[in-house]
């Protein structure tokens, strides 16, 4: 049977919203276990009346590393629930774990309790992004603020092997993120990128914009270093909520706004669901020697629920194996 580990300290929401996830996910088909305070986890399980309660563990975990926690202290505490969750993937007692805590501390844990994929140089974050032509995927989205040449390259190659398990598209394109779609715009560093991919990615395309992210180019995985990544895909949510704000604005100016907000209600709906990272729950960091899955600080118990139901499917597909044999077959090659 599937075992996923969850960190439930972790969350502006607290142990709560975790605990609730975790319940609502349970379908008796894979067995969850409950990284942190044994004595708060016992004391909310005993107030649940699911009835697969027979699915669930609890794992001690004695401590928890805060969202505002120094460099110095992201992996120094072996009995903080990140760590504690990490080493039952090591040990073969979870086949992926799941926080929504501190990203830092979850690749730096990870890197020092899992270790990274062989032929791998630095892990990172796969996310999510709507389009206009579906979703596609950008890498790295923060793991890595500083990134070097053989990064880039490694992102695409475990970007396009998750791109294609999950989404089900064979040889999807890559892209890489820069200041111009022609070959010679960008920094020394992306401009060195360009020609390792283009030499190494045959669905390599080129270039692409920021204004590339979500409109109709075709392409499927889009590969930046992590400062970048992570500062676009903020700006993407950023700019999500202003619209919405505006939209609630606009609507309480007069009676004919408020009619038309109501009726283009159901198709608003709709847009932002694809905008919602509660739909996938969390992400991938690619390139650890196992499944580890970081979701958002906000996630409430819907997310979470979701983010056991994303770890259960990449487990189900042998996301894992499917990377390593990726970067087996490149370095073969």
């Amino acid at each position: 049977m599937i075992k996923i580990a969850l960190d439930v300290m972790a969350g502006d929401k607290g142990i709560d919203a975790n605990i609730n996830g975790a319940l609502s996910s349970l379908d008796g088909s894979f067995m969850v276990s409950l990284v942190g305070d044994k004595n708060l986890i016992r004391d909310k399980i005993n107030q649940s009346k699911n009835q697969f309660l027979q699915s669930i563990n609890v794992i001690d975990a004695s401590s928890v590393i805060s969202m505002d926690a120094k460099i110095s202290e992201l992996r120094s505490d072996r009995n903080s629930s990140i760590y504690q969750g990490l080493s039952l993937v090591k040990n073969n007692n979870a086949d992926a774990f799941i926080s929504i805590g501190n990203s830092g501390a979850i690749f730096a844990n990870s890197l020092k309790v899992l270790g990274r994929m062989q032929g791998i140089s630095r892990p990172g974050f796969a996310v999510p992004i709507p389009s206009i032509n579906g979703m596609r995927i950008l890498i790295d989205g923060g793991a890595n603020a500083d990134a070097k040449v053989e990064n880039y390259l490694h992102f695409a190659l475990l970007g396009a092997q998750y791109y294609e398990s999950v989404f089900k598209k064979i040889n999807p394109k890559i892209g890489l993120l820069s200041i111009g779609s022609e070959p010679s715009k960008g920094n020394q560093i992306t401009l060195e990128a360009y020609k390792i991919l283009e030499k190494n990615c045959p669905n390599f395309i080129g270039n692409i914009e920021g204004t590339d992210l979500t409109n109709d180019v075709d392409v499927d995985v889009v590969v930046s270093d992590g400062f970048t990544g992570n500062v676009t895909l903020k700006s993407i949510e950023g700019l999500a909520e202003l619209i919405k704000a505006n939209l609630i604005q606009e609507s309480q100016s007069n009676l004919m706004a408020k009619v038309g907000l109501l009726l283009l209600k159901p198709s608003i709906k709709k847009i932002y669901k694809r905008l919602d990272y509660r739909q996938y729950g969390a992400v991938p960091l690619l390139g650890v020697n196992g499944l580890v899955y970081v979701g958002h600080g906000k996630s409430d118990f819907n997310a979470v629920e979701n983010a056991i139901h994303t770890a259960v499917q990449s487990v189900h597909e042998n996301l894992f194996a499917s990377l390593q044999q990726s970067i087996d077959g490149t370095r073969n090659n």
